[in-house]
Formats: structure tokens, C-alpha cells, sequence
């Protein structure tokens, strides 16, 4: 991966770290972004998502149903990208891992 992709996929981490943090409530939940991996075009992308004190399904419908609100106010891009989840991964006992992919993260 080049050095451009490597530093945008951190900045989209910490970026859409903070507004989930900052925006959404989590009660009785630590929800973090572990990862993210943008495509060399920058129109895709997956970020994975770290559920600590719960389960991760519901946190996920909301971030499913919050997606356009989040790629505009995290990233900058427009709210016509599609957000899905994907199955768990496996991780630290009693964190859950999912990843997510965007789609159009550039506003293209």
C-alpha cells in the first residue's frame, strides 16, 4: 500500500472515530474505528468497528441507518455512498469486530 493511501486511511479512521464518539450516544458501550481501508481510487472503502460492553448488531443498524450523515460529516464526501455490514471477525474476548464498507468516499 502507498504512503498517500496509508495516510488517508488513518485520517478517515481518526475522523470517523470522532464523530462516532462525538455524535451518537452508546450507552453501556465503548465503540471505536480500528481500521480503515480505502480503495487507490478512493471510492471505497471499509471501516472496521470495535464493540466493547455489548453487542454489536444494534450499534451497527445505527451506523447502517446513520451512514449519510457520517460520510458528510467525517469525511467531507457526499451521502450517496451504500454502508453494509459484514460478519464479525474475530478479535480480544468481549470486543466485537465488523467491518463496514462506503462506498464513494470522494463525493464521486
Amino acid at each position: 500500500m502507498s504512503r498517500r493511501l496509508d495516510r488517508v486511511n488513518e485520517l478517515l479512521r481518526r475522523e470517523i472515530g470522532t464523530v462516532i464518539q462525538k455524535d451518537y450516544e452508546w450507552t453501556n458501550r465503548l465503540v471505536t474505528v480500528s481500521e480503515v481501508e480505502v480503495t487507490q481510487d478512493l471510492k471505497e472503502g471499509k471501516v472496521w468497528i470495535g464493540v466493547l460492553g455489548g453487542e454489536a448488531n444494534s450499534v451497527i443498524v445505527k451506523l447502517n441507518k446513520e451512514h449519510g450523515s457520517i460520510q458528510q460529516t467525517g469525511t467531507r464526501a457526499s451521502t450517496n455512498g451504500s454502508m453494509m455490514a459484514n460478519r464479525p471477525s474475530a478479535g480480544v474476548s468481549g470486543v466485537t469486530s465488523e467491518s463496514i464498507s462506503w462506498n464513494d468516499f470522494n463525493g464521486d
